[in-house]
C-alpha cells in the first residue's frame, strides 16, 4: 500500500505554483509527473493533456503510445502523421479504458469507478473474461492490461466540468492502490485543471496584449505619418494662404480680388480636409481631447449667423435663427469644437438644399449642478436622406452617394468627427429626415458654468490687419528654414514698419541673438538641425540675467498638445500653421507694444 503524506499537498502548491507561472509546459509536466511517480512509487506516471488545440500526450518513465485528445476524443496519429480518432481508426480506440474516461463512460461490467469519475484497480487481470485473456495481446479495451500492468489509475482533469485529459499510473504489481490515495490524486488533478484553465485563459490574455501592442503601434505609426503629411502640406499651404492676405490688403482691382479670394477658399478648403483627417487620427488612436476655457456662444453664433446667412443669401435661399438669449453669456467648455460642429452641419444643410431655407436654433435645456446643457438644432429644406441610408450617416469616409458622378462633393468625415465631439461633450445627435422634403440634425451638449462672467473678454474679431502701432523700430527675430514662410513673415512685417532678422537655423539663430536685440521671437519648432523645443529650452537657460524675450512657438504638426509642449519648454505663446496673420500682429501687440 501506498503511504499517503504531506507530498500531497506540496505536489498540490507546484502544480499551482508551476502552472501559472506559465514557464514551458511540457518541462511542468514533467516536473510534476516526476513528484507523482515518487509519491506513489508507480513504474508508469504520464498525463494526456490538451493544449492549445492540441493535445500532446506527455509521457515520464515507461508510456509507449503516442495517443493524443483531440476534440475531446482518444486519438493517434498514423504513420504518415494524419490524426485518427473515433471511428476512422481499426484499433477503435475508443472502446479503451482511457477513451472511456476521456469521453465520461463507465463501463457497467465494472465495478471500480469513483464517484469523481477515476477509474482504478489494484488487480486488472482479474477484469478480463476468459475469451478476453486469450486475446489480451491484441486487446484495445484494456490494452494497459495487455501491456501487464496490474495496478492501473486514471484520474480525468476536468475544466468546468468537462474532460480535458487524465493522469495515468500504471505498475506491473498488484495492490499497489487504494481509494484513500486515489482520492488525493483526484484533489491533484482538480488543481491541474484549474491551473491550465487558469494558463490558457492567461495566454489569451497575453495574445490579446499582444494584438493591442501592434493595433496601438500601427495606429502610432500611421499618426507619425499624418502629422508628417500635415507638415508638408501645412507648409506651402502657410505660404499659399499667407500670400494671398497680403495681396487681399492691398489696393488691387476687382478682377485681382476675385482671383485672389478665389484661391484663398480653395487653400482654406484643403486646409479644412487637412485638419478633418487629423481629428479622424486623434479620435482612432484616442487622443481626442477638449479645451475647457470660457468663451462665448454669442460671439461663435454672431461669427456664423453672419457668414451662413451671407451664403444662402448668394445660393437664394433663407436663413433663419433662434437663439435663447436666456444662455449664459460666458460659458467654460472648448468654443473651437462647437463652432466645428456647427459649421459641419449647416454646410451640409447648405449643400444638399437647392431651395427653401436653412434654420439653427439654439436654446438652454437644463441646468446640472454648475453646468449647463444646449440644445441645438439644424434644419433645412434639402434633398432628405433614405430610410435605407440613415445608418451611413455617421461612418468614418462614408458618403450616402459614393459614385463617380456624384453631385455633391466632400470627404464623408464631418458627421463622424461631430458626432464623436458631441459625445466627448457628454451629449448625443440625432437626425429626422424625409426624403424629397428635408433633414433635422439636433444635438445637446453639456457646458460648465462659471460664476464671475465679469472678469472674461471676449477679444474683438479683426478681419483686416491691425492699424499700424505708434512704436517704432520694434525688432523681430523669425527662426524659420522654409523660403515661402520667411517671404510671407517678411511682408507682413514692412507692412507694419517692424524691423525683421531671419535666422534659417538653430547656430544662425544663437549668432544673432548674441549679436543683437530683439524684442520678440517667431520660432519654427521644424528646424534642419536642432528641434524648436530644445532651441527654445537653450535660449531660456542663455538668457536667465538677461531680458526676457517673448518667444511665439509655430508648427505645421497642429497637433493635441504641441500648445502645451511649447510652453512647458519656455516659448510665451504658439501659433499653428498656416499662421493668422491678424492673431500674430496680436501676440505682437499684446508681448512688445503694449
Amino acid at each position: 500500500m501506498i503511504p499517503i503524506s504531506e507530498k500531497v499537498d506540496d505536489i498540490t502548491k507546484h502544480v499551482l505554483g508551476e502552472i501559472n507561472s506559465y514557464k514551458d509546459f511540457k518541462s511542468i509536466m514533467i516536473s510534476i509527473l516526476k513528484e507523482i511517480k515518487e509519491l506513489s512509487g508507480c513504474e508508469a506516471v504520464g498525463v494526456r493533456l490538451e493544449e492549445e488545440g492540441d493535445y500532446p500526450y506527455y509521457i515520464y518513465d515507461g508510456f509507449p503510445e503516442t495517443f493524443i485528445i483531440k476534440e475531446n476524443s482518444l486519438c493517434k496519429k498514423d504513420e504518415s502523421g494524419k490524426t485518427i480518432k473515433d471511428n476512422d481508426s481499426n484499433d477503435n480506440l475508443l472502446e479503451c479504458m482511457c477513451g472511456n474516461i476521456i469521453k465520461g463512460r463507465f463501463d457497467p461490467a465494472l465495478d471500480y469507478y469513483t464517484e469523481g469519475g477515476s477509474f482504478w484497480s489494484s488487480n486488472t487481470s482479474c477484469l478480463l473474461t476468459k475469451t478476453e485473456e486469450k486475446n489480451e495481446k491484441s486487446n484495445n479495451r484494456y490494452y494497459c492490461i495487455s501491456c501487464g500492468y496490474e495496478s492501473v489509475a486514471l484520474i480525468p482533469i476536468k475544466e468546468k466540468g468537462k474532460n480535458i485529459g487524465l493522469i495515468q499510473l500504471n505498475d506491473r504489481r498488484i495492490g499497489l492502490f487504494n481509494s484513500e490515495f486515489i482520492k488525493y490524486m483526484e484533489n491533484i488533478s482538480a488543481n491541474i485543471g484549474i491551473a491550465f484553465s487558469n494558463r490558457q485563459m492567461y495566454s489569451k490574455l497575453i495574445e490579446a496584449e499582444k494584438e493591442k501592442r501592434i493595433f496601438e503601434n500601427s495606429i502610432s505609426e500611421k499618426n507619425m505619418f499624418l502629422a508628417n503629411m500635415s507638415h508638408e502640406i501645412r507648409t506651402p499651404m502657410n505660404g499659399i494662404i499667407g500670400m494671398t492676405q497680403l495681396l487681399l490688403d492691398m489696393e488691387i482691382s476687382q478682377d485681382q480680388r476675385e482671383i485672389m479670394e478665389a484661391i484663398k477658399r480653395s487653400a482654406n478648403s484643403l486646409l479644412r480636409i487637412v485638419n478633418d483627417i487629423l481629428d479622424v487620427s486623434k479620435i482612432e488612436s484616442r487622443k481626442e481631447e477638449l479645451l475647457l476655457e470660457p468663451f462665448s456662444i454669442y460671439e461663435i453664433l454672431k461669427d456664423i449667423i453672419g457668414i451662413y446667412s451671407t451664403l444662402c443669401s448668394q445660393k437664394g435661399l433663407s436663413f433663419f435663427n433662434s437663439i435663447d438669449m436666456t444662455i449664459p453669456k460666458i460659458i467654460i467648455g472648448d468654443g473651437e469644437r462647437v463652432r466645428q460642429i456647427l459649421v459641419n452641419l449647416l454646410s451640409n444643410a447648405l449643400k444638399f438644399t437647392e431651395k427653401g431655407r436653412v434654420e439653427l436654433s439654439v436654446k438652454q435645456n437644463k441646468l446640472i449642478d454648475d453646468n449647463i446643457q444646449l440644445c441645438f438644432t439644424v434644419s433645412d429644406t434639402g434633398i432628405g436622406i433614405k430610410d435605407s441610408n440613415m445608418d451611413k450617416l455617421f461612418r468614418i469616409f462614408t458618403q450616402i452617394d459614393d459614385s463617380v458622378s456624384k453631385k455633391y462633393k466632400g470627404t464623408g468625415l464631418g458627421l463622424y468627427i461631430s458626432k464623436h465631439l458631441i459625445e466627448l461633450m457628454n451629449g448625443s445627435i440625432d437626425v429626422k429626415s424625409s426624403f424629397g422634403i428635408g433633414s433635422t440634425f439636433s444635438f445637446d451638449i453639456i457646458l460648465k458654468l462659471t460664476e464671475t462672467e465679469e472678469i472674461f473678454e471676449i477679444p474683438e474679431k479683426r478681419h483686416r490687419f491691425l492699424i499700424k502701432p505708434k512704436i517704432k523700430d520694434i525688432k523681430i527675430l523669425l527662426v524659420e528654414d522654409d523660403p515661402g514662410n520667411q517671404l510671407v513673415i517678411r511682408k507682413l512685417m514692412k507692412s507694419v514698419d517692424f524691423k525683421l532678422s531671419i535666422a534659417e537655423n538653430g547656430e544662425r539663430c544663437f549668432d544673432l541673438l548674441n549679436n543683437g536685440e530683439f524684442d520678440l521671437i517667431i520660432m519654427d519648432i521644424q528646424l534642419p538641425d536642432i528641434s524648436g523645443y530644445d532651441l527654445i529650452k537653450d535660449i531660456r537657460r542663455n538668457q536667465k540675467h538677461k531680458k526676457h524675450i517673448p518667444i511665439i512657438a509655430t508648427t505645421a504638426y497642429a497637433l493635441m498638445g504641441d500648445r502645451e509642449k511649447c510652453i512647458e519648454c519656455g516659448a510665451d505663446n504658439y501659433l499653428p500653421k498656416p499662421l493668422n496673420l491678424n492673431l500674430l500682429l496680436g501676440f505682437i501687440e499684446k508681448y512688445v507694444v503694449e
